[in-house]
């Protein structure tokens, strides 16, 4: 069954630095261990999001990033966090998110699985409370929701859409 999932991680790791994201690089599987690159510096891994220290400029960045990583976890990935992308499963490394623990058979689900849009929610609902916690203004979370999983919003004008909801809908 390790065997399984690890194989499972592997490929969902692929999957998601194929597209893009801020993932650790996938290296090598080999019987039930993944292989990786490391998140860090100078052998000290990077600090979780939730511990790293930044402005209230940087935080609003972050955010935005955040919003984009999602998108693309959703729309390109087709995966979506099982409800568990938060502070605690994103790494700060040198001033830019970098995403962990999301392609473990029990942390990625695919957007077609049955509860896939109520974990959506929660992912959206946690960090949107981080990030108010930051004092950034945020989405809505059915804004965010929506923005999301609006089938209209197309990798080409993805940033355009998350522009005019930044200006219009912000929640302080």
């Amino acid at each position: 069954m390790v065997r399984l999932w690890a194989e499972k991680e592997m490929r969902n790791l692929a999957r998601m630095y194929a597209a893009g994201l801020p993932v650790p690089q996938p290296i090598l599987l080999r019987s039930h261990v993944v292989m990786m690159s490391f998140i860090g510096k100078d052998g000290w891994p990077a600090p979780k999001l939730k511990d790293a220290r930044s402005t209230t400029s940087k935080a609003r960045q972050l955010y935005r990033d955040c919003l984009i990583i999602m998108w693309k976890l959703y729309n390109i990935c087709k995966f979506v966090q099982y409800a568990d992308l938060s502070e605690f499963n994103l790494l700060y490394n040198d001033g830019e998110i970098v995403m962990i623990d999301v392609s473990q058979a029990s942390q990625a689900v695919e957007y077609e699985h049955p509860y896939a849009l109520e974990f959506l929610r929660k992912d959206c609902t946690n960090m949107t409370e981080f990030f108010r916690h930051q004092d950034v203004g945020t989405l809505t979370i059915k804004c965010l929701f929506d923005f999301l999983t609006d089938p209209t919003i197309t990798l080409d004008n993805m940033e355009t859409c998350l522009d005019r909801l930044q200006v219009n809908n912000m929640v302080n």
